[in-house]
């Protein structure tokens, strides 16, 4: 008589040290157990000469915004299925601008290596080309946000695939609160309600 043993995963288990050097300096390390690898190794200058921010290490790919916003502040318990074909943080560096009041960023990066989409495990490796619309909207209570995803990718002992995913969330939320962008690092910032949703006057 056969049965299969039970068993635990760990999906989240990380450790971090972060700090600021002056005013235009920031760094963190941080180590994810979960995946034994390390996370983030980087440096940020923020507001050297007319740039915004100057990312340096290991970090997210600035490529979609449900992915460059931290797990722990984003509106849903989970990210958009879409985003498993990201290709994850990389060693590089990057340069960001924000305009219009913070309202517009561009930011234009340059990666050591993105052949690999290590959401997918060692099944799939990414050629390189890849194509991402995204839209966002935020009014009152009221958040919006639209993606769609295409990426080509060399699957074994199967040749090339193309693979697109799309995506559509939407949050009202309960207090007089609203998600505000943060322009000169380029995402979403975090929601924290000023009052309790279920007393009255919120």
């Amino acid at each position: 008589m056969g049965g299969s043993a039970a068993r635990a995963v760990v999906r989240r288990a990380r450790f971090y040290v972060c700090g600021t050097t002056g005013k235009h300096v920031a760094w963190k390390l941080q180590y994810d157990f979960a995946n034994q690898l390390f996370a983030d190794i980087y440096l940020a200058l923020r507001e050297i000469g007319p740039v915004d921010l100057v990312l340096l290490g290991h970090f997210k790919e600035p490529f979609s915004l449900e992915e460059l916003v931290s797990s722990n502040q984003t509106v849903l318990m989970e990210r958009g299925l879409p985003n498993a074909l990201l290709t994850g943080k990389k060693t590089g560096a990057s340069a960001l601008q924000a305009f219009l009041d913070n309202r517009l960023t561009f930011q234009i990066s340059m990666f050591a290596d993105t052949s690999n989409v290590e959401q997918l495990g060692d099944t799939f490796s990414q050629t390189g080309s890849g194509f991402g619309v995204e839209v966002a909207y935020t009014a009152g209570r009221l958040y919006t946000q639209k993606a769609g995803i295409l990426t080509k990718a060399a699957v074994v002992d199967q040749g090339t695939r193309t693979f697109h995913g799309l995506y559509v969330l939407a949050a009202w939320l309960l207090t007089h609160d609203h998600r505000l962008f943060e322009g000169q690092r380029g995402i979403w910032g975090r929601v924290t309600p000023r009052c309790d949703a279920f007393t009255s006057g919120c």
